[in-house]
């Protein structure tokens, strides 16, 4: 009896696809039929496929013309035979234990799916990737029941899925061109209809990280987003479900997608995604009463009011976000070189150098912080910097308020010798803020 079938979906990914089908033929729990359904690939992977399968009885090959990921998908459900579906996608690689221990949760607990935590896979190593802590882990999450699971990384290969719920609920991929997002659908779609869940907390699948800062060029994918939302909303409407508990967490979901999608995007296609989401999000905030379910948060509404009433304001205010991501990239590489240093000038004690200071003891302990100011002062901690004993070559760091103070400092720090010198400003304490509680949780 086939108790999970692992549905592998392929497209052109021949220096990954052997290590990912063997991560499955090579699994602790053998009661697995594996599908490879292969979309079309213009490169060997389908022959790799082909050749695993003469090894290993269970792997079921299908063959297809190029329709994109959702059909691919689909395809594999419909051949699935198992009592429970699983997906791993062709560039990742599953750990050996990984379907015994889904396979026990889901039926110890008689769960509808069951998911769990997964690394993020780099040629250089992984690291363990946990963002679910709205959410209870080894907790049965019932119908309506902790609803900001909708609200998880969707991931939705990191789990496996009773094939008679999905079925019974009539829950499929949307099948649109390319690979584009359809598991925003699928992910909603099983979350807010499945009785029995829960969220396993050991990672058991590695996630291969290409290029986390690439943004989608293609102008066919810029609006897929939208009808995956729309897709959402039909599902919702169709169901039998309570509207007014599920519509203000559709309404979220909606807005956490839009965003992401637009740190995503070109720039040069990011007004005409705001001038198109423009009317959905404000029909979708006039169906919203204010604190209903406490599902949208009042600083979300002033901005969908903003995106809604003011498209064009809005654009000008998500490009400048954006500007300020791409400058948080930079700062960021900045500081971890700086802040790897054995010895640092802080020039300035006051508050803004005295913060600075604990934060960088924060991120390297190992660091040893000297402060600098032009005048004695009574602080026995600091040295003037024109003390001839201070290591010119060393990184002095200004950390001062007034931006005119700034200015001076530096043309001081020059006039004694000093060379690598670094000015504070307000945009350096949002990222390191963001790298500290990164480090510590």
């Amino acid at each position: 009896m086939v108790k999970v079938s692992v549905i592998i979906p392929i497209y052109n990914v021949e220096k990954y696809v052997k290590q990912c089908i063997r991560s499955v033929m090579d699994q602790t729990f053998r009661e697995l039929e594996i599908i490879c359904v292969d979309d079309g690939s213009t490169d060997s992977s389908g022959l790799i496929a082909d050749k695993c399968s003469k090894e290993d009885p269970r792997i079921k090959v299908i063959h297809k013309k190029n329709t994109g990921y959702g059909n691919t998908l689909n395809c594999g459900f419909q051949a699935a035979s198992g009592e429970y579906i699983g997906i791993v996608e062709s560039d990742d690689f599953a750990e050996p234990d990984m379907y015994r221990k889904l396979y026990i949760a889901a039926k110890e607990n008689n769960l509808d799916y069951v998911r769990t935590e997964y690394y993020e896979y780099f040629d250089s190593g992984k690291r363990l990737h946990e963002v679910y802590s709205a959410c209870d882990y080894e907790t049965i999450f019932s119908e309506y029941e902790n609803m900001n699971k909708i609200f998880l990384t969707k991931s939705i290969w990191s789990g496996i899925y009773r094939r008679e719920f999905l079925l019974k609920k009539n829950i499929w991929l949307l099948e649109t061109a390319g690979a584009s997002y359809q598991d925003t659908s699928f992910w909603f779609k099983v979350c807010i209809t499945a009785k029995r869940g829960m969220l396993l907390k050991e990672p058991l699948i590695n996630y291969r990280i290409d290029n986390g800062n690439s943004s989608v060029k293609s102008v066919e994918k810029v609006f897929c987003i939208c009808e995956e939302i729309e897709e959402c909303q039909r599902y919702l409407e169709q169901s039998d479900l309570n509207q007014n508990i599920l519509q203000p967490f559709l309404c979220k979901y909606m807005y956490n997608c839009y965003q992401w999608n637009m740190r995503r995007i070109d720039e040069r296609y990011l007004k005409d995604f705001i001038s198109y989401t423009s009317p959905m999000i404000e029909r979708m905030a006039n169906n919203m009463q204010p604190g209903e379910n406490g599902a949208v948060a009042e600083t979300i509404r002033l901005d969908m009011a903003l995106w809604a009433k003011m498209p064009e304001l809005y654009y000008t205010k998500m490009l400048e976000r954006r500007i300020t991501g791409c400058n948080s990239f930079v700062y960021e590489d900045f500081f971890r070189q700086y802040f790897s240093e054995k010895n640092i000038y802080i020039y300035g004690a006051g508050k803004v150098g005295r913060r600075l200071g604990e934060i960088i003891q924060k991120i390297n302990s190992d660091c040893r912080v000297q402060f600098l100011v032009s005048d004695r002062d009574e602080s026995a901690d600091v040295l003037l910097i024109q003390e001839e004993s201070l290591c010119r070559d060393r990184k002095v760091i200004i950390a001062v308020a007034d931006a005119e103070m700034k200015l001076e400092m530096r043309r001081n720090a020059i006039r004694n010798g000093f060379r690598k010198i670094f000015v504070w400003d307000d945009m350096m304490n949002y990222v390191l803020s963001d790298m500290v509680n990164a480090r510590h949780g």
